[in-house]
């Protein structure tokens, strides 16, 4: 079944692409971020731990939702035509 379906689901844009590949590298960055700002000194004493850790959190859910709602729209537009 799987095969059947999947022809009909419409190929995703490379904006779509590269927001979702953005989303998971900045998630990934802000992880390690966090790791090895959190070891050099204790959290409050640093001033740029909370922009550095959040920045890249924000900005992925940012790119993360772009891509989603280009994709909806993707798939809306071309499940929307008669066949």
């Amino acid at each position: 079944m799987a095969p059947a379906y999947s022809t009909r689901v419409p190929l995703a844009s490379n904006t779509e692409l590269g927001a979702f590949l953005g989303a998971a590298a900045f998630g990934m960055i802000s992880i390690l971020l966090m790791t090895f700002l959190g070891f050099a000194e204790n959290d409050l004493d640093n001033p740029l731990f909370l922009p550095l850790s959040v920045g890249p959190i924000l900005i992925g859910g940012l790119l993360l939702l772009t891509g989603a709602g280009l994709a909806f729209r993707t798939v809306r537009r071309r499940s929307a035509r008669p066949t």
